[in-house]
């Protein structure tokens, strides 16, 4: 018995990927502007228009290659937003007095341009 490979079930599985490509693409864009991270907005900003590029020359192994670094590039902006929001857990440690000033021992304010 020979087994013939549904080129169906491929093309299906790459339209759902498309699809979920663009849903990470569009959070990772707003997360990045919210964070205020110029490489992070650049990098996705080349993948997002690559994206666009790889899907009009219909490139399969393109489009598999930017959905790989999509996926790598949302786990690091995940890592990214998991440290923002640590870094305020602790300010707000050390502004209430119930930890030791490590934050804020140059200045009273801790503040951050970008994470």
């Amino acid at each position: 018995m020979q087994v013939v490979a549904n080129s169906s079930f491929a093309l299906e599985f790459l339209n759902g990927a498309i699809i979920w490509i663009f849903i990470l693409a569009m959070l990772t864009f707003a997360s990045s502007i919210a964070l205020r991270s110029f490489i992070l907005f650049l990098g996705q900003f080349v993948l997002f228009f690559g994206f666009f590029a790889s899907s009009l020359t219909f490139s399969t192994s393109l489009i598999i290659f930017i959905l790989v670094i999509q996926t790598l590039l949302t786990l690091y902006l995940v890592y990214r937003i998991q440290q923002a929001v640590k870094y305020n857990y602790d300010l707000i440690r050390e502004k209430t007095h119930l930890q030791p000033r490590d934050i804020t021992t140059k200045s009273y304010t801790g503040t951050k341009f970008t994470f």
